[in-house]
């Protein structure tokens, strides 16, 4: 950590030495009186310019965040329906399974009497 620090600094170091001799090779001498080069006017226009161009990267990435997010929304929403709608049938099902086997259950214990029985009935006799 410290070591990247340090390379930080010492980058930072490197670069205003070279904007430096960059500035003293271009204008000569630092005490030297020189006329503005750009007037007020076109200061502010460049500033304008500046400004209209960072609002537009602005709405851009604006933009694709919100392309983004949709689809993500989306995604998501289709994960979390999918499994709301498990949750659901699965619950459905074990409230429905007992009831389907108590209402077996109570359809063939209620002796609903049928041809073979009779038969084993009668045979039941003669045997005895």
């Amino acid at each position: 950590m410290v070591f990247r620090a340090f390379i930080s600094v010492a980058v930072l170091f490197i670069c205003s030495v070279a904007v430096l001799i960059l500035y003293l090779v271009a204008h000569g001498d630092l005490t030297a009186a020189h006329a503005p080069v750009v007037e007020y006017k076109d200061f502010v226009t460049i500033l304008l310019t500046a400004l209209a161009v960072m609002i537009s990267v602005a709405a851009f990435l604006g933009a694709l965040a919100a392309v983004w997010g949709f689809s993500v929304l989306k995604d998501e929403s289709r994960v979390a329906a999918k499994l709301a709608a498990e949750a659901m049938a699965k619950a459905r099902v074990e409230a429905m399974v007992p009831l389907l086997v108590e209402e077996a259950m109570s359809f063939h214990s209620k002796g609903a009497a049928t041809k073979a029985d009779e038969i084993a009935e009668e045979y039941g006799k003669e045997v005895k």
